[in-house]
């Protein structure tokens, strides 16, 4: 192998073994009902984990709070109980999977819901299944 080669693959290494090779995506979730969930569009937990988080970026109403959750494909919900932030809340919140996930590798789907009687908004920022 060329030395460009093996740099290449310890580089792929680092990064899988690190977590940092599987970035964070954005969701982009409308929240209208308060007695609703709401999901964002799937993806692909691609490495065991114990943990998704999720961070907002942005609300058209900072001052109301969501509720988030990690659903499997088939609607399971995958995490041990729920976040709850306020949305001008721009920290990383972690979420903990229940341990029958811990190993799910497939599709899951952030869902959020408003965290007060107040719904009509709508949430943006980034998340990762993968810890």
């Amino acid at each position: 192998m060329k030395k460009r080669g093996l740099a290449a693959a310890l580089a792929m290494l680092t990064m899988a073994t690190t977590g940092t090779a599987f970035a964070a995506t954005s969701y982009w979730i409308p929240v209208y009902y308060n007695n609703e969930g709401y999901n964002s569009t799937p993806v692909k937990k691609v490495i065991p984990a114990d943990h998704a988080y999720v961070k907002a970026l942005g609300s058209n109403h900072n001052e109301l709070p969501t509720n988030y959750i990690v659903i499997a494909n088939n609607s399971a919900q995958m995490t041990q109980g729920s976040i709850n932030f306020m949305n001008s809340d721009r920290s990383k919140h972690s979420i903990q999977y229940k341990a029958a996930y811990y190993n799910y590798v497939d599709y899951c789907m952030l869902r959020a819901n408003s965290g007060s009687p107040t719904a009509n908004y709508t949430v943006w920022g980034e998340w990762n299944p993968n810890g």
